[in-house]
């Protein structure tokens, strides 16, 4: 099936001639006629075009193979040996970023799994070999800064059936070892392995929390040359990630307004966010029919009602001019941050099957939207977000695990959950009760429902699922923003009623609907 106009990937191709072009400037010593090529299926990724390659490599003409030295051989032996290669095929996935992002996505990506490398060394992820953040300079891990031009390979490889003019221009890509195993699927997940795959899954969460560094500020990472000026926004995180490289926390890469200073705290984070989906929401035409109703009631919220959550009680202190103020007399107090995926669902998680039987997890993939967030961040995101992934039984498996594993936040750290259910009838404009319940988070005390809150009015100011390329009729559109519009209000009504709750046992919840909001997150 062809790839939606809507989709990031849409008209994103590289020819086979680019493809080897990269392969050969990456790797050593590789013929052309030993590469293969596959692309991913469309509608298999969304953000990126992925192909799959793999190197065949065999004996040139007159090579002998040598698996490895023994004292047996001789020097004379020895010389007779023109090449090491032994025959054998290894697999590489080369990733090309999608149309609206720009290195930044690339530097994120590639900090991310360098500092898992790093710090996780036990957990199974991909390997950087080479990246290019404007799509032709070559950077490799002992060259990060690049030099090396793929245009004279490229040129040279194309044949006769391949047109240059077709090819995407300015698409960063990066080269990475690929790992075994295949996305984890329902059937995967109801098995006898279940329980067990969800336990690997929270052992890989729990290592990253526990492993790598905190953070003195909220965001997604860049790499920098050791002696340039870091940006305004930027925190300097780990130093000397590669040769001469430096890694920074600045902002947010999806962001429709990127901050001027660090976002130090949750609260900071969270009024950012708020205020970069406000500009969207007024600067993007297809949001027209909600623009005046949804800014009101979020400049509101913002102004009588976000500083003064719980949630936010250890963020704020007023009139202390030692903390770093936001220029209206408020000052914040600095909180760490902790290393978040951002995207944990099924399709990034990779197990493998034995012989017998036995499901494992294999890899987690995809930390492209990774970096350090605070402490609620990863599991709130999932819950509004990706809910639907994940049934309740097995996401209660997982958190059970990170408990035991001393890695969730303090608000999720309780088996039992406080749920908060809304005592009074909203306006008319209410849609169906259906679309009350599935918002329900059936995990957590009061303070993780309001990061949950908090989220899901962020993504849905300007819901990010609503573009020009989607297609919609009038109907459908009004339809889409008008519910954005309710699960505003009804969120903002809850959180500045959550002092009324209810205390439940989780089993209570467990064998009901899928929790969530009603548009599920693409890849």
């Amino acid at each position: 099936m062809p790839t939606p106009r809507s989709h990031p990937n849409y008209n994103v191709h590289f020819s086979n001639a680019k493809i080897k072009a990269i392969v050969s400037k990456s790797l050593d010593d590789v013929d052309d006629d030993e590469i293969s090529i596959e692309p991913l299926p469309s509608g298999r990724s969304f953000n990126n075009r992925i192909y799959y390659i793999n190197i065949n490599t065999r004996l040139r003409v007159g090579e002998e193979s040598v698996t490895s030295d023994t004292e047996t051989e001789t020097e004379e032996e020895l010389e007779k040996i023109t090449s090491r290669r032994t025959p054998a095929t290894t697999s590489f996935a080369l990733k090309i970023i999608g149309r609206g992002f720009d290195e930044r996505k690339i530097q994120n990506e590639i900090s991310c799994l360098l500092l898992l490398e790093k710090y996780c060394p036990s957990l199974s992820i991909p390997r950087v070999l080479s990246w290019s953040e404007d799509g032709e300079k070559v950077q490799t891990r002992s060259n990060p800064q690049g030099h090396t031009s793929l245009h004279e390979a490229f040129l040279a490889g194309l044949d006769g059936e391949e047109d240059a003019s077709k090819e995407s221009v300015g698409q960063g890509w990066m080269l990475l070892s690929r790992v075994p195993g295949h996305a984890i699927t329902l059937k995967d997940l109801k098995s006898p392995y279940g329980s067990s795959i969800m336990r690997q899954i929270a052992a890989y969460v729990a290592n990253w929390r526990t492993n790598m560094p905190p953070g003195n500020a909220i965001g997604n990472l860049i790499l920098l040359a050791q002696g340039e000026a870091p940006p305004p926004a930027a925190t300097l995180y780990v130093r000397s990630i590669l040769p001469g490289m430096d890694v920074y926390i600045q902002g947010r890469l999806t962001g429709h307004v990127q901050p001027t200073k660090p976002l130090v705290n949750h609260l900071v984070y969270v009024t950012h966010r708020l205020n970069s989906a406000l500009r969207k929401l007024e600067e993007v035409e297809i949001y027209a029919h909600i623009q005046k109703p949804m800014t009101a009631m979020v400049r509101r919220f913002l102004q009588n009602t976000l500083p003064y959550l719980r949630l936010f009680a250890n963020s704020r202190v007023p009139q202390d001019p030692l903390l770093q103020s936001d220029g209206l007399g408020q000052a914040f107090v600095p909180q760490k941050s902790v290393f978040t995926h951002y995207d944990l669902s099924p399709r990034n998680v990779l197990v493998t099957e034995s012989a017998d039987g036995v499901i494992e997890v294999s890899a987690i993939l995809d930390v492209e939207f990774s970096g350090l967030y605070p402490e609620p961040e990863e599991f709130a995101n999932t819950l509004v977000n990706d809910a639907y992934d994940w049934e309740n039984e097995s996401y209660a498996v997982f958190l059970e695990q990170l408990r035991e594993l001393n890695a969730v936040p303090a608000s999720l750290a309780q088996p039992n959950y406080t749920s908060y259910f809304e005592a009074k009838k909203f306006d008319d404009d209410t849609k169906q009760e259906k679309e009350i319940q599935d918002e329900i988070i059936p995990f957590g005390d009061v303070l993780f429902h309001q990061a949950c809150l908090v989220m899901r009015i962020i993504e849905n100011v300007a819901p990010w699922w609503v573009k020009e390329l989607s297609g919609l009729s009038d109907d459908e559109l009004k339809e889409e923003l008008f519910g954005a519009l309710r699960r505003v209000k009804r969120s903002i009504i809850s959180l500045e009623e959550m002092d009324q709750v209810i205390l439940c046992s989780t089993a209570d919840i467990l064998p009901g609907p899928k929790i969530g909001v009603s548009q599920d997150k693409a890849d």
